[in-house]
């Protein structure tokens, strides 16, 4: 990662992502604010550091507070409810956010670009956390679970129908089995994604989730990610594996991936 001038804030929603950015910041010295978004956040990731709390449509006060302390530098990470959206249109400064991502759109593109085009128009520089991705570039098997030739087929038509369907903004995940699409990741995020498919299997540990960047991806805001969370759901679920994109996706807690791999017979394959 290019060298922060200055203090820097982690803008947190949910999951653990924030929480790795904030660490990367104090072990490379860097001072670093956390801001929690109140309902979305998960507090007890950030125990004994000390953080400011606001709720997420309150942006007023949120600038108030990156500007009081002389702030210019920030992460975006973290999921955050859309309902959340049609609140900031009753606060003075998020009005302007709010009929701006009205005009351009609800998708995950448009509302990306358009708060962090909101953001520098303010003078703000937003970092991305793709430093966290390109620590692990490896491609081919990560852990220590083989899978069958068959499924090497299913991977590669899988990548291929992912990377023409992300170019659409839809989702960065689908599954496959044996060549027939379960499902597509659409508004209900990746862990629903997994539920919903575990109902249209024909075989035990034959599906595959297939995560991938969308086309055109702003990877400063919106990389794909998976933890242990998403591997603990695949396996409660019967898949197969995982395949992700090498580079282009953050791996929470990358050893714990691979221990409940491992354990529960899962290959983790990049691309």
């Amino acid at each position: 990662m290019k060298k922060i001038k200055g203090a820097c804030a982690v803008i947190a929603g949910g999951g653990y992502l924030p929480r790795v950015i904030y660490n990367y910041c104090i072990t490379n010295k860097i001072e670093c604010h956390v801001v929690l978004l109140r309902g979305e956040a998960e507090k007890k990731l950030f125990k004994g550091v000390k953080t400011s709390e606001f709720l997420p449509y309150k942006v007023s006060e949120i600038m108030s507070f990156l500007l009081s302390h002389k702030i210019q530098n920030l992460f975006l990470a973290g999921k955050v409810k859309r309902n959340n959206l049609t609140k900031i249109a009753f606060d003075k400064q998020g009005r302007e956010l709010f009929f701006t991502i009205i005009r351009n759109g609800l998708n995950d593109k448009s509302v990306f670009q358009v708060i962090t085009k909101f953001f520098e128009k303010n003078n703000f520089n937003i970092l991305s956390y793709d430093f966290i991705a390109k620590e692990r570039e490896k491609t081919g098997l990560i852990n220590n679970v083989y899978f069958q030739k068959e499924h090497m087929l299913n991977i590669e038509q899988g990548t291929a129908i992912m990377r023409g369907v992300s170019s659409y903004d839809i989702g960065q995940a689908l599954v496959i089995e044996n060549g027939l699409i379960l499902g597509v990741e659409c508004v209900e995020g990746t862990d629903e994604l997994i539920n919903r498919c575990a109902r249209l299997h024909q075989l035990k540990k034959q599906a595959i989730l297939i995560k991938v960047c969308k086309v055109k991806q702003d990877q400063r805001v919106d990389l794909p990610c998976v933890g242990p969370k998403t591997i603990k759901n695949i396996a409660k679920n019967g898949y197969a594996g995982i395949v992700f994109e090498a580079k282009k996706t953050v791996i929470l807690q990358f050893d714990e991936c691979c221990r409940i791999a491992d354990k529960n017979k899962i290959f983790i394959y990049g691309i």
